[in-house]
């Protein structure tokens, strides 16, 4: 009788688990306005401003969602980006996200986290969107390309290459509507 109530209090769980995990996958409760600040911690100086993260859905289209992300500087001067987020058609993780200006990034949605990794201007940046009971949490890391650290290299040891970090971007993003 005791070894039941156990396998009931497991399955429970386990179906709680996974009803909460189904109920955050994209896009369920990600379509919205998001908003929040945005902290930009780069050489020992800290500044924040205004960000907002619109992800609405595009009319007649099923993998298509316009993906916004707006800074407001001094509650006057909104940068809007406008952007396009689509699924690839043949997986169920892998997104682009389309600048419109011929920029193309690509994406890896995993445990309700949207990943992404690129280089521009000798910058390797790294991106998350996460999604959790809180709100959106957005993350962007920045290193040099040019500024390696390198290590190892000796008696088998693969050689190492560390990029100290430049900037740290950090956001909170609550929904708005």
């Amino acid at each position: 009788m005791n070894n039941n109530k156990n396998i009931l209090t497991i399955l429970f769980f386990f179906i709680l688990h996974t009803a909460t995990l189904s109920a955050q996958s994209f896009p369920t409760n990600w379509l919205g306005v998001w908003k929040g600040e945005l902290s930009i911690e780069s050489n020992k100086q800290i500044n924040n401003v205004a960000m907002e993260l619109h992800i609405l859905p595009i009319a007649d289209s099923i993998n298509y969602w316009q993906w916004t992300i707006i800074y407001v500087i001094n509650d006057s001067i909104r940068n809007e980006r406008v952007y396009e987020l689509y699924k690839k058609s043949d997986s169920s993780k892998e997104y682009f996200l389309d600048e419109k200006n011929s920029i193309i990034l690509d994406m890896r949605y995993h445990n309700n986290t949207f990943y992404s990794h690129f280089l521009v201007n000798d910058n390797f940046l790294t991106t998350s969107y996460r999604l959790t009971e809180r709100g959106i949490e957005t993350c962007m890391i920045m290193s040099k390309q040019n500024n390696a650290n390198n290590s190892g290299g000796e008696k088998g040891i693969p050689m190492v290459y560390s990029y100290p970090i430049q900037s740290i971007q950090t956001a909170l993003l609550k929904k708005y509507k």
